[in-house]
């Protein structure tokens, strides 16, 4: 049984991010209470940026390279994965 990303729901709606592709900053959002942890990793699973927020934060994405990347969202026992291009 294959679970996709559009399968894998926590808190949809309830956070999220743009613009992707991204440049040089990402904004990153949620309208969940409370504080949100969030973890960008490259495809093979390589933490990149890490930290928390409440209701909106900008994430400084100089450091990396172009390409696809994963964006995970977690509060409590919800947790939401969304995919991130990242272009120079």
């Amino acid at each position: 049984m294959s679970v996709g990303l559009a399968e894998h729901k926590g808190f949809a709606g309830q956070v999220g991010f743009f613009p992707n592709p991204a440049n040089d900053k990402l904004h990153i959002y949620s309208s969940a209470d409370g504080t949100v942890g969030y973890t960008v990793t490259d495809l093979t699973g390589r933490t990149v940026a890490t930290g928390e927020f409440e209701h909106a934060a900008d994430v400084d994405l100089t450091a990396l390279s172009s390409g696809a990347y994963l964006v995970i969202f977690k509060t409590g026992q919800q947790t939401e994965t969304k995919r991130l291009l990242i272009r120079d």
